[in-house]
């Protein structure tokens, strides 16, 4: 699979990266978006994003955020 990253914003690549990390898990990642697991496991049916099972890898999580874009820092 390849991730094209040509049509990112300025800041939106250094943005994804701080947001990666080895692993995250769906609920980590629902949270982040403020939706529950179950919806974004919708999101992906509904977008038709393969996801392996498990926890999710960088190179996934860079899919998600690019798909639906960087989710707001807290803190």
């Amino acid at each position: 699979m390849n991730i094209e990253i040509d049509n990112l914003k300025y800041g939106d690549l250094a943005a994804i990266q701080n947001h990666l990390k080895p692993t995250k898990t769906r609920k980590e990642i629902a949270a982040e978006y403020g939706i529950d697991p179950h919806t974004l496991k919708n999101w992906f049916k509904r977008d038709k994003l393969e996801i392996p099972s498990g926890d999710i890898s960088p190179k996934f999580q860079h899919l998600i955020y690019e798909t639906y874009g960087i989710p707001p820092i807290k803190g």
